[in-house]
């Protein structure tokens, strides 16, 4: 990864991807002061007079005489006279550092690198001139590269940058290397110690930050960057950095401030761009979150990675249509895209957020052809909202896709059932039973279409089919025993909802359902229904109904306080429960409570206008599940 003068941190994990610190753009670059690169060469030309003694008097001479033209600034008569030593010893890599250093002055960069480069290759072990190139390098704008040079010099020479005691800049770029090796502790002491040297020098300020970043130091991170910009207010990366750890923070307002800054020092910056615009989203300020998109539209490094980071936040917003106008043209992100909406829809299904559901599904449905697990879980989001057209139209379609899978034909029955047009969800479950006989959800919806179409023979059989095929399901209890009370049949109803106790006691429906019948047949059976009813309740403590029933049955037993407490209960979880009203009111009139109980009278009137009648389906809880 590349890094600067300014200490571009490393990648590290951060809370948001979105604002994780970014790579240096060409506008940061050009604002930074120039980099002094004499000063470490002339103190190399003084270690070099053993080296020199050697090669002759009159080329160590023009050598020395040629550095002390550069110490007077003649870079010019410097250059002349290495260039005559070098024309008599090619392979003088003293004469290749000093010429380096004249034309970068000069500023023929190139012809210096070449000078560095060639110095280096006579004799590779002269730390002086991998700083020099490195320092150079840091000028071309590579610093990835110009680090490696310092690197190289440290491990030639340790010391070479940090020798000098008073070098602010040297123990910056020191700082520079530990970082690129991980050492983020070490950089920051390195970091620390030039900003003792110098407390205005902002790019170990900088630096001192991002390392603060990679140690997961946000907030010590913030007072530097915050200092930075006390000294100067627009410097670039300091109010880059800012955002970035603002959003990280969640505190959007404060990052947007410092990302506009940012972007009206580099209005070309993709990556302040693409940061401002996730801090916008998250922020809720669509439309100005989509300014900034429109305008980062045609810039080339408005690539995928940057696409599906903004439309995981689109996402994560509830506004999956955005997030897919990014990806759609993209046909590698958009199948990427389709799969992570998918999954996203998933989680909003099983969270119970079906509306969300629908639309993640609706805006990703286009990015791919779409199978029949897609349908199926569009149409159990439709079933859930309680779109009937829509959703017969969704598991319809899966049902094509996949004609041998019974739920789809189970959840498309289902649909009809919902809305008492029984007819057409028999026709659904015969189909479908023709190919699977052996399935017990088939049998069971053909059995509940049948009760509703007022056909109980039919009703029975079919229930009875199911229960033969799965023993243990224990809606077909339910159901069956309904049916069975609903024909004059209640011991025959009590024992199929005592065998349904029997084979799921971790079921609160059929306790219900027994209980409440059983506390009809009399005296003889109060005190078992009140007990099937106890245990009702405490499977279910907000099952509201059981707890009506409760009441009511504990009433019937002269048991008036805990009856008052059970219909009380009741009428918490469910205040449009008419019966638990009328109920208290009968209570207290027994008890010659008139206040209270032309009370509870007047509000089981009101109540009663807007009660609805037993929806057995809706009581069964046949959800249609997620695929």
């Amino acid at each position: 990864m590349s890094l600067d003068i300014y200490g571009q941190s490393p990648g590290v994990e951060n809370r948001q991807r979105m604002f994780a610190v970014n790579k240096v753009t060409q506008r940061e670059r050009d604002s930074r002061p120039a980099i002094c690169i004499v000063k470490i060469v002339l103190v190399a030309v003084t270690l070099f007079g053993f080296a020199l003694a050697q090669q002759g008097q009159s080329e160590d001479q023009s050598l020395q005489i040629a550095a002390q033209h550069i110490e007077g600034g003649d870079f010019a008569g410097a250059a002349d006279l290495v260039r005559k030593v070098l024309a008599g010893n090619p392979n003088s890599f003293i004469a290749y550092n000093l010429l380096g250093v004249c034309l970068a002055q000069a500023g023929d960069i190139e012809g210096a690198r070449s000078s560095f480069q060639k110095a280096l290759a006579l004799n590779p072990q002269l730390a002086s001139v991998h700083v020099n190139l490195g320092k150079l390098l840091i000028k071309m704008h590579e610093e990835a590269a110009a680090i490696q040079q310092f690197k190289a010099a440290i491990a030639i020479d340790p010391e070479i940058l940090i020798r000098d005691p008073a070098s602010y800049s040297a123990f910056n770029i020191f700082g520079l290397c530990l970082m690129n090796d991980g050492k983020y502790e070490e950089a920051r002491r390195a970091f620390e110690h030039a900003i003792h040297i110098n407390p205005r020098y902002v790019p170990a300020q900088v630096n001192m930050g991002n390392a603060l970043v990679a140690l997961r130091r946000d907030a010590d991170a913030l007072k530097e960057f915050l200092e930075v910009i006390a000294m100067q207010p627009n410097d670039l990366l300091a109010l880059k950095n800012l955002g970035l750890i603002y959003g990280r923070q969640e505190k959007f307002d404060l990052a947007m401030k410092y990302l506009e800054r940012a972007r009206t020092l580099a209005p070309r910056d993709t990556e302040i761009n693409v940061a401002l615009a996730g801090a916008e989203i998250s922020a809720g300020k669509a439309s100005e979150a989509k300014r900034v998109i429109a305008e980062l539209a045609g810039a080339v490094e408005f690539g995928p990675k940057s696409r599906e980071t903004l439309g995981l936040l689109w996402l994560d917003k509830g506004e999956p249509q955005n997030a897919v106008d990014l990806v759609r043209d993209d046909p590698g992100l958009a199948a990427q895209f389709y799969t992570i909406g998918y999954e996203k829809a998933e989680t909003e299904f099983d969270a119970g957020r079906y509306q969300n559901t629908r639309k993640i599904l609706e805006a990703i449905r286009d990015l791919r052809t779409a199978d029949a697990a897609f349908h199926d879980l569009l149409g159990s989001a439709y079933y859930a909202i309680d779109d009937p057209k829509k959703a017969s139209q969704e598991f319809q379609l899966a049902v094509r896709l996949e004609p041998a899978d019974p739920e789809h034909y189970f959840k498309l029955g289902m649909v009809f059932l919902k809305h008492r047009t029984a007819d057409p969800a028999i026709y659904v479950y015969e189909t479908a039973l023709k190919s699977r006989p052996d399935v017990p959800k088939l049998w069971f919806g053909l059995g509940l279409s049948h009760y509703l179409a007022s056909r109980p023979n039919e009703a029975e059989q079919a229930l009875r089919k199911a229960l033969a095929l799965d023993p243990q399901y224990e809606a077909a209890y339910v159901v069956l025993g309904d049916l069975l009370e609903q024909n004059s049949r209640p011991a025959d109803a009590l024992n199929v909802f005592h065998r349904a106790m029997e084979v799921r006691p971790d079921l609160y429906l059929p306790y219900y359902y027994y209980g409440k019948l059983a506390s009809k047949e009399g005296n003889e059976k109060r005190p078992d229904a009140i007990v099937s009813l106890r245990k009702a309740v405490s499977l279910n403590p907000n099952f509201s109904e059981a707890r009506f029933e409760l009441g009511k049955a504990l009433a019937q037993t002269g048991e008036t306080s805990e009856a008052i407490q059970q219909l009380n209960k009741s009428l918490e979880l469910n205040p449009d429960l008419a019966q638990s009203h009328y109920q208290l009111a009968r209570i207290y009139k027994r008890l010659d409570d008139r206040v209270r109980s032309s009370e509870q009278l007047r509000l089981f009137e009101e109540t009663n206008k807007k009660a609805k009648p037993e929806d057995l389906i809706q009581r069964l809880e046949v959800q249609i599940e997620k695929p």
